[in-house]
């Protein structure tokens, strides 16, 4: 398999991760306002919506946290195909790093989609500054969590070829 190959499919394994912390998120959110809130259609209080953005953030936050664990999954697969240590360190490297972004994209965008649409907050803005939970003050962590996330990658896919 070509190194382009492995690094597309690490990063496609890293998107889907994304897709269902994203949709876990957004459950989950969903469930907490219709437990503090109901189906009365009442606008949420100061209560629900700060407990719901806690669920939001606390969700972003195990997205940061499983980008080293799917990180070291690619590179066990990596490893097993790569046909050195270089290539197994630079395939997982860049897929780790790249995966990373492409995975807490994913599901960040999905987990907006719950406070902008209201489903979880009540008539939520969303990301748009004025809701419970606005993405640009997670982008800075979002930056810095994404390199350890890819020296985890580089460290994972030599190892794991050494251990071969």
């Amino acid at each position: 398999m070509s190194l382009p190959k492995k690094i597309g499919l690490s990063i496609g394994l890293f998107a889907v991760v994304g897709i269902g912390l994203g949709l876990s998120g957004y459950i989950s959110m969903g469930a907490v306002e219709r437990l503090l809130i109901g189906d009365s259609g009442q606008s949420a209080g100061a209560f629900a919506q700060t407990f719901v953005a806690l669920i939001a953030l606390q969700a972003a936050f195990v997205v940061f946290l499983l980008g080293s664990v799917v990180s070291a999954i690619t590179g066990s697969r990596i490893a097993a195909e790569a046909s050195s240590v270089k290539e197994a360190v630079i395939a997982n490297g860049v897929a780790s790093f790249v995966g990373f972004y492409v995975m807490v994209i994913l599901a960040l965008v999905i987990m907006l989609a719950a406070l902008g649409s209201g489903d979880a907050s009540s008539g939520g803005t969303g990301g748009s500054g004025g809701g419970p939970f606005n993405i640009g003050d997670i982008i800075g962590p979002i930056i810095q969590v994404g390199i350890p996330t890819g020296l985890v990658g580089v460290a994972s896919g030599g190892i794991l070829k050494l251990l071969e």
